[in-house]
Formats: C-alpha cells, structure tokens, sequence
C-alpha cells in the first residue's frame, strides 16, 4: 500500500511537470520520511503574482486531479474570480487536495521569485524550494557557499539544524517580537519531526529579553500601553518557552 511519503511525492512530480509560475516549498521539500510524522504535511506551492494565483488554481481544477478542500476554498475562487479576494492583505491562500495530499496555493505580496519567498521564512530548515519553470533548486538551509566568514555564523551548519533565517529582520520592538513568538508552536511541531529547534527557542527568549530591557520607546501613552501588555503576555510565553527548552536541552 501506497505511504504517505510517495503520495506527497507524487503530487510534487506532477507540479513539477506543470507550467506554473512559481515555486514548491516548506517541509515536502526537505527530502523527510513523512510517514513517521504525527501531521501530514500540505505541499506549499508560492506563485509570483496575483493573476498567477488565479491561473494557477483554475489549472490545477482543470487537469481533473485537484480539487477544492471545501465549501469555503469554494467562495474563496469565487471571491478571486470577482477581483475581491483579500486585497487588502499581504497574503493569499487557496487551498486544494489531491486524494490525501493537501496543497496550499500562496501570492505573497512582493515575492516575485524563489529567493523572495525562501527570505520571508522563519527557520532555516524549510530554506529550500524548487523553481518550477526554471527546473532549478535552491538550497540556503546552510547559507550560501559564499558567505563571508564574519557572517557564517549567522547560518545553519546543519540542514536539521533550525537557525532564525538571517535574512529575515526581526526588530526589537513590541509588534515584531510579538509577530515573530507567535510561530513557537512550530517550533515544537518541527522538533517532533525530527529538526533540531533548540536554537530558535533561544532567539525567542533573546528577542523577549531585549524587548524588555529597552522599555517603551516612546513616551506615549499608547506606546506605554502597549508595553506593558507585551511584558504581561510575553513574561509567560517566555516562560513557556524556557520551559520546553530546559526539556529539550537535558536530552
């Protein structure tokens, strides 16, 4: 019978063979075993703009092997079809299935390439794609072979070994800290896969201490307000984190 690990890599060889304008990423793409895995995972397909997405979908439900996940993908496409679908946001997200496998088709405001898409990520482990019209593959799970070696340490030494992505800026500021903790849950979710997490939970707890020690950075009333609602929340999710970590750390 059929596992899991073959079905995902069957949908991957069909888009692969497809004409779509844009990219196959996250953790289908890290070469797993995904059948020991406690949560399938869905296939991320990125396209490159919104008429894409567009294209993109109708394609897939065209070919007669993709369909909708449900009723509400449904008025989603319709919405798009419409011109209306999520303009206001940075992120837009149809999501279909091929038999078990589940597949996200994404526009991301501004990523008009791999590279761009693969910059936006959180961890360094799921910092591979391939480029489907191009027929090319990049890989910055380990950084570029080109790094400096001041900048080297910023990097993974491992493709299991999960570093913040270092090209992605997190600010020590109340909003993007706060942003950047609310993934801790994959944090988990990749370490019961297999990845090594530790380091992003201690750049979680680094971020939530600078935070804090730079205090509010305006002399506002929202701006103390805010602060002192990060503090409140963030104390305890440090905590949360910590937690896990101690865990982690004595295995």
């Amino acid at each position: 019978m059929e596992g899991i690990t073959e079905k995902i890599r069957s949908t991957i060889e069909a888009l692969k063979a497809s004409d779509i304008n844009g990219c196959i990423t996250g953790s289908t793409m890290t070469g797993m075993d995904f059948d020991s895995w406690q949560q399938v995972p869905d296939i991320d397909v990125f396209v490159y703009s919104r008429e894409e997405l567009m294209w993109t979908v109708a394609w897939l439900l065209g070919s007669g092997r993709f369909k909708l996940k449900n009723e509400g993908e449904e008025t989603k496409v319709g919405w798009m079809r419409e011109g209306s679908f999520n303009r206001k946001y940075n992120l837009d997200t149809i999501k279909l299935v091929d038999g078990d496998v589940e597949l996200n088709v994404t526009y991301k405001k501004h990523c008009v390439s791999l590279h761009h898409v693969l910059a936006t990520f959180d961890m360094s482990i799921i910092m591979v794609g391939y480029d489907i019209r191009r027929g090319m593959t990049l890989d910055l799970r380990e950084g570029p072979k080109d790094v400096p070696e001041d900048e080297r340490g910023k990097w993974s030494e491992s493709k299991y070994v999960a570093v913040p992505n270092p090209l992605r800026l997190v600010k020590d500021t109340t909003f993007d800290v706060a942003c950047a903790t609310r993934q801790f849950d994959r944090v988990i979710k990749y370490w019961n896969r297999g990845f090594d997490t530790r380091p992003m939970a201690r750049f979680y707890i680094d971020k939530i201490d600078a935070v804090i020690a730079k205090g509010s950075l305006f002399k506002t009333e929202v701006s103390e307000e805010n602060f002192r609602q990060f503090v409140e929340t963030h104390t305890e999710i440090r905590q949360k984190i910590a937690e896990w970590l101690e865990d982690k750390e004595g295995i």
